[in-house]
């Protein structure tokens, strides 16, 4: 079976040498939203070679793909036959095992990391019993099988095709299986069909193959397995030992798969020619060449390069600012822990928001008869998904916007807007989305929604220190960071601000910054330096004096938790760690500038905020 791809490529920067073709099933097979064809299209071509001046990549000193010393553990174990043996003991097995894994990898491992290591491995050895047992009852008995690839390979060109993950053949060779190793939900997601069709294609076709640097071509070793009957793709969570088979064809199908669902959309992406900017955008190797991406060196205010290169967002701040411990673990290691339920105010939060994002999409005036009531849900709650006790919950809120709703017939709407901008004075990419953009005749406004227990009577430029998004909004407004097609469709205009919306049960109060005042400029620049500094230069990233350890999702991992605290002092203000919100004390009033207060409500702000944590596994 031959499907070699034409090397041929468009890319939307300078390139000396294009190279032979190494094609990941989970690159060429993210999300169409997420999908950047110009990153795809050059990590799929590891001897490529751009043009000069371009920002080298920088490393962090520590290890930062948590799947990467489970998965060498997990084969470890495998090849050593311990686990097709009844544990006697599998936390010891998952200690020792990671702790040899440990010992062979290069770079630093923390010990947060191996915490979370050894219940990962956990986790997939008992998925890994689950599996053996329900394939035994099948009289299915696999063996451990070489990494393998698919080749495509004539003249000068050659494409090799590989996934991440674990190969396994039966006994008997008539079934091939590919274990996709995941963080949790086994079988509970929709399988990605351009993903599955490589992976299909690999299990078909593919054969062991050398082991040359990285961007060397690989040779096929031929003559070496008998064609397979069957293919599988079987998932296995880390966290929660959940395992699934999601795949499950013939070698005919398999191809046939590979052909109609991926071949078509993977000579498209791997021809480059247009840009998609996201969280690859950090470590693309032509993003200071990417003619989509926003370069503005010093838009963050600060002076000297990050320690490594970082990604910037206000959700990561919120959470640097609660805890830099959990900031590390979370965002930087890339610990993951099994999705919870939310807290009462990330509750409430996400459904207002989900309401007002559908409802502004109608590019029209919500109004009162839009709202669910006892009787009736609504046609926007009833598009959502709501059930009545969702939609009580976000009711009062709702009530309050709709009195001061700023859209109209005659407005233009933006919502799930991904901004993204790169400093290259810092080495940070910043990315953001506005809860909505807008334009009401020739004003430009970037609004930010927030739900409150209720409003605060503080001096307005206190928000900058408790919602972060405000002073980062109006450096990507004035910097003109927003994504060329949004302002096309927009049209001209000659005013930008940023408008911070309060909504309370009982009130809804909103606060404008004229993005074209110098002081204004100068007072979101300031502070967000502020905010950014030490974030960026901070590599020991100590836990913070009041950590909401019973709140935070990766605690169990953290070896300065303290999960007994319930409450955090912030100068004689309380806020309820579980909650996010104020605990009034009559004791000590709520002075308008008083620091104190702006801490505390930023605390609370933080713990209402919900996590962009990505668990796409990046191979």
């Amino acid at each position: 079976m031959n499907n070699q791809i034409s090397t041929q490529w468009n890319p939307g920067f300078p390139v000396t040498n294009t190279g032979f073709l190494r094609i990941s099933a989970s690159q060429v097979g993210v999300d169409e939203k997420k999908a950047c064809n110009d990153f795809i299209s050059l990590k799929s071509r590891p001897a490529a070679k751009i043009g000069e001046g371009y920002m080298q990549l920088r490393y962090p000193p520590f290890e930062s793909f948590p799947l990467g010393i489970v998965r060498d553990a997990l084969l470890s174990v495998i090849n050593s036959e311990k686990v097709i043996h009844e544990f006697e003991d599998i936390e010891q097995l998952s200690i020792d095992s990671i702790t040899e894994a440990i010992s062979k990898n290069r770079g630093k491992v923390e010990k947060s990391h191996k915490l979370w290591a050894i219940d990962a491995l956990t986790g997939y050895l008992k998925a890994w019993e689950k599996a053996r047992e329900e394939d035994l009852l099948k009289q299915i008995d696999f063996t451990d099988l070489e990494v393998i690839q698919a080749f495509d390979s004539s003249g000068d060109s050659h494409t090799e095709w590989f996934a991440w993950g674990i190969y396994l053949t039966s006994h008997d060779g008539k079934i091939r299986e590919f274990r996709a190793l995941k963080f949790s939900k086994a079988g509970l997601t929709i399988l990605n069909p351009v993903r599955a069709g490589v992976i299909a294609r690999i299990l078909a076709d593919g054969v062991p193959h050398s082991e040359p640097s990285w961007s060397s071509p690989r040779d096929p070793i031929y003559n070496v397995l008998q064609p397979p009957q069957l293919i599988r793709i079987r998932e296995l969570g880390a966290l929660d030992a959940s395992q699934a088979i999601v795949l499950s064809e013939s070698v005919e199908n398999a191809r046939k798969l590979f052909e109609e669902k991926s071949l078509p959309v993977v000579t498209e992406r791997i021809k480059g020619g247009n840009q998609n900017v996201g969280p690859n955008c950090r470590s693309c190797r032509a993003n200071t060449m990417c003619p989509t991406l926003p370069n503005r060196p010093g838009l963050l205010g600060i002076t000297a390069y990050a320690a490594w290169p970082k990604a910037y967002s206000p959700s990561k701040f919120h959470t640097y600012r609660r805890c830099p411990r959990q900031y590390f673990l979370q965002d930087e290691l890339g610990l993951r822990a099994k999705q919870e339920s939310s807290n009462s105010a990330q509750q409430r939060g996400l459904l207002v928001h989900a309401w007002l994002e559908e409802a502004h999409k109608r590019v029209k005036t919500c109004a009162i008869h839009d709202l669910p009531t006892e009787s009736k849900l609504g046609q926007i709650a009833e598009n959502l998904g709501w059930n009545k006790d969702e939609a009580e919950i976000a009711l009062p809120y709702l009530a309050q916007h709709q009195i001061t709703c700023p859209i109209n017939s005659s407005s233009k709407v933006a919502t799930e807007i991904s901004i993204e901008a790169l400093d290259t004075d810092a080495d940070v990419t910043i990315s953001t989305r506005p809860d909505i953009l807008f334009k009401n005749g020739v004003d430009l406004v970037w609004r930010e929604t927030k739900t409150v227990s209720s409003i605060k009577d503080l001096e307005q430029d206190i928000y900058f220190n408790i919602y972060p998004q405000l002073p980062l909004a109006i450096r990507l407004m004035v910097e003109d960071c927003l994504p060329k097609n949004i302002l096309e469709e927009f049209g001209e205009f000659k005013n930008k601000r940023v408008e911070l919306e309060l909504i309370s049960p009982e009130a809804c109060k909103t606060y404008i910054w004229n993005c074209e005042d110098e002081q204004v400029q100068l007072f979101a620049w300031s502070q967000l330096a502020e905010q950014v500094d030490t974030w960026a230069s901070d590599t020991l990233f100590a836990p913070s004096t009041n950590p909401p350890c019973n709140w935070c999702k990766v605690s169990q991992w953290c070896e300065f938790a303290n999960a007994e605290q319930v409450k955090a002092d912030i100068g004689g203000l309380q806020v309820d760690l579980k909650t996010g919100e104020i605990i009034e004390n009559s004791g000590i009033p709520l002075i308008s500038n008083d620091d104190r207060v702006a801490k505390a409500l930023g605390l609370s702000a933080s713990l209402a905020e919900v996590s962009e944590n990505d668990d796409d596994i990046p191979f």
